[in-house]
């Protein structure tokens, strides 16, 4: 019997488990110590997920500022004469983005739901994508859009055009990925501007309010929600 190929292979198993639990007692904290997950809500932490890829050429530059829909003629560049183009959905977090692209083509750039925004300070709300945005970036060294996007921190201020953000991570909570499966296919505003609701509610403050309630754990969609999720008009 080879003895010693048979300690090896007891070493290199030992090693691989040490190395996991190391891992695993270094990894981020699910939750912080008030209870709340990390970037969500009261939590001064910031936020957790996978880390969001761009293509190849395409950059985007930071810090970004916060926008205003009374200031959107400053999100663009001095020779162009139409507003930049909206994409996203959400009232209170809404910036201005400068996409750098150094291909000398169109490069189309996939946004996912769950895309979080950071707030460099925790006075300002971070941001969420809550539906997939493909923003087709021009054959230009320098371009602007618009992103709206749905708060997570409900005891901080929404953006201001002097707030700035940075990219972050991509949410992989499973109750939002449930939100987000179930909205893939849903017409929703980009800002406020109707409501499908018996309530009377603005599509996306009743929205906002879903958003809050599973950043808040609190136990997932309700049937309620549910209802007005069903209710809004496909695509």
């Amino acid at each position: 019997m080879n003895y010693r190929a048979i300690w090896q292979a007891v070493l290199a198993c030992v090693i691989v488990t040490a190395a996991c639990n190391e891992r695993e007692a270094t990894a981020a904290p699910r939750k912080d110590s008030s209870g709340r997950r990390p970037g969500f809500m009261s939590s001064d932490l910031p936020p957790q997920g996978r880390p969001l890829v761009l293509p190849a050429g395409v950059s985007i530059a930071q810090p970004i500022p916060g926008t205003s829909i009374f200031e959107w003629e400053k999100c663009r560049n001095e020779e162009d004469e139409e507003p930049p183009v909206e994409y996203g959905s959400g009232d209170l977090v809404q910036l201005c983005l400068e996409f750098r692209n150094t291909t000398g083509k169109p490069v189309t750039v996939d946004f996912p739901p769950g895309l979080i925004m950071e707030s460099e300070t925790t006075d300002t709300q971070h941001g969420m994508l809550i539906q997939r945005a493909s923003i087709v970036v021009p054959a230009k060294p320098v371009s602007y859009n618009l992103l709206y996007l749905y708060c997570l921190n409900n005891s901080r201020s929404g953006s201001a055009p002097s707030s700035r953000y940075r990219v972050g991570p991509v949410t992989e909570e499973k109750d939002f990925l449930e939100l987000f499966d179930l909205l893939k296919n849903k017409k929703i505003p980009a800002k406020v501007k109707r409501s499908t609701n018996p309530g009377g509610i603005p599509d996306t403050a009743y929205l906002q309010q879903i958003v809050y309630t599973l950043a808040g754990d609190r136990g997932g969609l309700t049937a309620e929600q549910r209802k007005f999720i069903a209710a809004l008009p496909n695509k």
